[in-house]
């Protein structure tokens, strides 16, 4: 098998369980959000979930962390804006 390959640090791994996973869904009857999705390009990596209520993501880079994981509760009445 030809293509890509990718090294991810394990305190990105960690992060990703930490923050992303969160927001996965557990409903078998919604299986595509159930995953964890992680794009690359470059040196970048964004790993999004979201059950249809919560939406997370975490950005990284080949040098660190570039943003921290943020969780937004795509159901809450409030109005603050980030």
């Amino acid at each position: 098998v030809s293509g890509d390959v990718t090294q991810i640090k394990k305190a990105d791994l960690e992060t990703i369980s930490d923050v992303v996973l969160y927001s996965a869904s557990s409903d078998q009857a919604r299986p595509l959000l159930t995953g964890i999705l992680c794009n690359f390009q470059n040196t970048t990596m964004r790993a999004v979930a979201t059950d249809g209520f919560r939406l997370s993501v975490y950005d990284s880079n080949s040098s660190g962390v570039v943003s921290t994981g943020k969780t937004n509760d795509l159901g809450s009445s409030s109005s603050d804006s980030d």
